[in-house]
């Protein structure tokens, strides 16, 4: 199944997905963000989702489906999702070709924490697969 990237992320889109866990998509806490291996977590679900379809990664997000956000800057005055378009580029083995990182929009009567952001990544299908972790 190839997944197709989307133009925006709305909170809406993010409720919408289904409980669980899936091929297609993966959903990671806010505290990722703080942890010593977030680049070998990022790596691994980038891979994996690249390698199979392609697909979503949710930053923000409880396995229960509520919100917990990420902060909206990371290390100082970058944008959490401009620096995320930075990083992910180099840690995979090869490349990927493609992939969007999303702020997701809040709804008008927003669960997403104040001063906080979800995020929403979209992987394609790579025709580079497979790729691995550069990290480790």
């Amino acid at each position: 199944m190839s997944v197709m990237m989307k133009d925006r992320w709305t909170e809406d889109d993010v409720c919408g997905l289904p409980s669980g866990e899936h091929d297609y998509f993966d959903r990671k806490r806010g505290a990722i963000l703080a942890n010593p291996d977030l680049e070998t977590k990022l790596a691994k679900a980038l891979s994996a989702l690249a390698n199979s379809g392609g697909g979503h990664l949710i930053l923000g997000v409880k396995d229960d489906g509520t919100f917990d956000g990420v902060d909206l800057l990371h290390k100082g005055r970058t944008s959490t999702r401009d620096w995320l378009e930075q990083i992910i580029p180099n840690l995979l083995d090869f490349p990927l070709d493609a992939f969007r990182v999303h702020e997701v929009e809040r709804a008008a009567n927003s669960s997403i924490p104040s001063q906080q952001v979800v995020i929403a990544i979209d992987v394609p299908d790579s025709e580079r697969a497979p790729h691995q972790s550069q990290v480790d």
